[in-house]
C-alpha cells in the first residue's frame, strides 16, 4: 500500500508539472461529495461554496460521486486543521479543530473556523498553494480576518488569478 501511495504521489506531481494544474478539479466545474455524517457538514460546505462565489469562483454544489470527497477524521491536535489529499482527491477536516469549541460556547466562532478551514482546502483542490501572507485564506498561519470573516489577501487574489489563467 505504501508503494502504491508513493507511486500515486509521484504521478500526481508529474501531472501537475506537465499541465500546470493536473490533478486539481476545474475551478468552474469542481464538484464535492460529503462522505462523513456530521450534521453540520452540509451547511459548512454550502458556506464555503458561497465564500468562493464572492470571489467569482462558481463551484458546482455537492453531489453524489463528486470529484472531491469531503470528510471529517482524526488527524491529531498536532496535525493540520485540514488537508487536501491530492492522490485520493479528498479533503479531510481535522476532528480536533472542527468539533472542539475553543471559544467557550461561541457557536458563530466555531462555524466561522469550519467555513474558513474548508474554504482553504477547497482552494487547494482547484490548485491554489499556500502563500506568505500572515493573514489570508491560503496562509498557513491565519485564515480568519480581524473583522471576523474568512481572510482574503492580495496574495490570495494573485494565486487565484494564476489558477484561472491556467484553465
Amino acid at each position: 500500500m505504501k508503494k502504491m501511495n508513493l507511486l500515486l504521489s509521484i504521478l500526481s506531481i508529474f501531472i501537475i508539472f506537465e499541465s500546470g494544474c493536473g490533478y486539481f478539479c476545474d475551478v468552474e466545474v469542481c464538484t464535492y461529495e460529503i462522505v462523513s455524517g456530521e450534521s453540520w457538514l452540509p451547511d459548512t460546505v454550502n458556506q464555503a461554496i458561497e465564500f468562493w462565489v464572492t470571489k467569482n469562483v462558481f463551484l458546482e454544489h455537492v453531489e453524489d460521486g463528486g470529484e472531491i470527497q469531503i470528510e471529517v477524521d482524526d488527524l491529531s491536535l498536532d496535525g493540520p486543521a485540514g488537508q487536501y489529499q491530492i492522490y485520493t482527491a479528498k479533503i479531510v477536516l481535522n476532528n480536533e479543530y472542527v468539533k472542539i469549541n475553543y471559544e467557550h460556547n461561541n457557536q458563530a466562532a466555531l462555524e466561522l473556523r469550519r467555513k474558513c478551514i474548508l474554504s482553504h482546502e477547497m482552494g487547494h483542490s482547484f490548485g491554489m498553494w499556500h502563500n506568505n501572507s500572515y493573514i489570508g485564506l491560503m496562509s498557513t498561519t491565519n485564515t480568519i480576518s480581524p473583522e471576523g470573516e474568512c481572510a482574503w489577501s492580495d496574495e490570495d487574489q494573485t494565486e487565484l488569478d494564476r489558477i484561472i489563467g491556467l484553465k
